[in-house]
């Protein structure tokens, strides 16, 4: 069955819109995380995209709960998508939420090894990019089969 031209449109649309706004999930629930520690935090952009949260950081252990508390609300923001649009004939839209899931789940790493600076930022960018990798296709393999059968391969 071949897809129209609009359906594609919009699965394209929805993909570039879930990468942009994925930032925009990530840093808001970062500033929402803080500021319920009670710590005075900022947001910070750089043109449409915000570039952090700056501020005073609560104590150490309000902050690794309160960075566990960070990932796992982005990353259920982005299943709870994955959940509306997984009925869909959207394939790329599929595959960038539960992408996203994947780079939420591999913050955790990232925000653990930022808060020891023992490590060069290659290392922990490398960590973070494989992690993301794994969980990403160890999801796709779990909710699509290992042919990827229901997500818009070609026949």
């Amino acid at each position: 069955m071949r897809r129209s031209l609009w359906s594609r449109a919009l699965d394209l649309g929805l993909t570039a819109s879930i990468f942009a706004l994925s930032v925009w999930v990530y840093e808001l629930w970062n500033f929402l995380v803080l500021a319920g520690t009670g710590a005075q935090v900022y947001l910070v952009l750089a043109g449409p995209l915000p570039a952090g949260v700056v501020g005073v950081s609560p104590a150490s252990q309000q902050l690794i709960v309160a960075k566990l508390a960070q990932t796992f609300l982005c990353s259920a923001t982005f299943f709870g998508l994955f959940l509306i649009v997984r009925r869909r004939d959207l394939p790329l839209t599929k595959l960038a939420s539960v992408c996203m899931i994947g780079f939420s789940l591999a913050s955790v790493q990232w925000e653990f090894l930022s808060t020891a600076c023992a490590f060069s930022y290659i290392f922990q960018a490398t960590a973070f990019m494989l992690l993301a990798v794994v969980f990403s296709v160890l999801m796709i393999r779990s909710f699509y089969g290992p042919a990827f059968s229901d997500c818009g391969s070609p026949p």
